[in-house]
């Protein structure tokens, strides 16, 4: 990016340019609508979700009432894909290093963030009617555009985190099957995806 400015100095003008080089992700929003569906699932086949605090409170209420019981409820889910493209200039990176990654054995990958993107489903009167957020993931290069190479691959194994990191040009894809990429919906909340 490229900004310039101009000062007015003893009535000369004056240009300062000045390169910014910063990562700049953008979500492909054509990618997560043509992807999203909603379907049902037992809160027990969503264990990395709940762990990762991926539910609203009432989900965590109703298990603390009764753990055996709330683990055999049906949830309604808004399911899609996520494709991130960086389209800055530089390395988008976590801000943690990588001595503070956390493991996750349930995805039997390292974290770098606690949360990467939050979520939200709005109706036309520009009201909030649910939301979510995608824990952290692995961060790496997914796809690449012409001429430009993949830097960054993640480690799953405990004795190295791997490189940690997305290069501009290239995105970050997550297909639609990664259990944190959906939004719950409470009982009352139809979606209609088409």
């Amino acid at each position: 990016m490229l900004l310039s400015n101009i000062f007015n100095y003893n009535h000369k003008s004056m240009f300062l340019f000045v390169n910014i080089v910063l990562a700049d992700l953008e979500p492909d929003v054509k990618a997560l609508e043509s992807s999203a569906y909603s379907s049902m699932i037992p809160l027990f086949q969503a264990q990395c979700a709940l762990e990762e605090n991926c539910f609203p409170p009432s989900v965590y209420n109703l298990i603390n009432r009764n753990r055996h019981l709330a683990l055999m409820h049906m949830r309604r889910l808004l399911r899609f894909s996520s494709i991130i493209h960086n389209v800055g200039t530089d390395v988008f990176r976590p801000h943690e290093p990588p001595e503070r990654w956390v493991w996750h054995a349930c995805h039997m990958h390292y974290h770098s963030m606690k949360v990467f993107s939050y979520y939200k489903v709005i109706n036309a009167k520009q009201q909030i009617m649910a939301v979510g957020h995608k824990a952290s993931f692995c961060l790496e290069d997914n796809a690449c555009k012409n001429g430009y190479k993949k830097h960054f691959v993640c480690s799953t194994t405990l004795v190295t985190r791997g490189d940690q990191a997305t290069w501009g040009n290239i995105h970050l894809s997550q297909a639609v099957l990664i259990p944190t990429d959906w939004i719950f919906l409470e009982c009352d909340l139809m979606i209609l995806v088409s």
